[in-house]
């Protein structure tokens, strides 16, 4: 039988990071992605990571070849939401 943890007070829930995936289901060209998305938010070493790293300013998304996308550094579901449709609109562009 598992023990439940006991505590002496109502402990505190706070989000602080929401790390979500998502799988657009057809494969990126990640260089003409980079050159869509800006150069000054993008960094792009396919010999170091497999994956662009675009960082906006409130989350980081890293985009893999593959189609899969993996967004962090939010707080809010709607927030994921929308960097999610965002990038997929963004990567329409170029797919």
């Amino acid at each position: 039988m598992r023990d439940i943890l006991q505590f002496e007070y109502e402990p505190t829930v706070e989000i602080n990071n929401i790390v979500d995936t998502a799988d657009i289901g057809s494969p990126i060209p990640l260089e003409a992605l980079t050159l869509e998305l800006g150069m000054n938010q993008v960094e792009y070493e396919p010999k170091q990571f497999p994956a662009l790293m675009y960082r906006a300013d409130d989350y980081v998304m890293l985009v893999f070849a593959s189609g899969k996308l993996l967004c962090t550094g939010l707080t809010d579901l709607e927030d994921v939401s929308n960097a999610l449709e965002e990038m997929e609109s963004r990567l329409l562009a170029v797919v």
